[in-house]
């Protein structure tokens, strides 16, 4: 009889969860602005967008400025070295992001059950 009561009973059944059985609202069905959900957040891309493009004609101008002196160009130079640093570590987290990205792709598309 206490033998009985030690088993395991059977577990529950119930459907499979995570992030893969997430339902995503429709993002038109708010509005934000006079715009639909979808349509702000392309709009926010765009300005993204026209950012960096801005961000990189601004860069580019003030590279081409000329310098007073062979020592201040070797300031800059040793002013903008850690900026060198950094988009080299961006790069290699975009290289981890691919394949942190390939191996969701692969799990989610043909090891996860559906």
């Amino acid at each position: 009889m206490i033998f009985g009561l030690l088993q395991n009973p059977a577990p529950a059944q119930h459907p499979a969860g995570g992030e893969a059985a997430l339902v995503l609202p429709d993002l038109n069905q708010a509005t934000f602005f006079g715009m639909g959900g979808r349509g702000l957040l392309l709009w926010g891309l765009v300005v993204c967008a026209l950012g960096l493009l801005f961000g990189l004609a601004q860069y580019t101008q003030l590279r081409n400025l000329p310098v007073q002196s062979r020592a201040m160009r070797e300031i800059s130079e040793l002013i903008y070295r850690p900026v060198r640093r950094l988009l080299t570590q961006g790069r290699f987290l975009l290289i981890l992001w691919v394949f942190i990205a390939a191996i969701v792709a692969v799990y989610f598309g043909a090891l996860a059950e559906t």
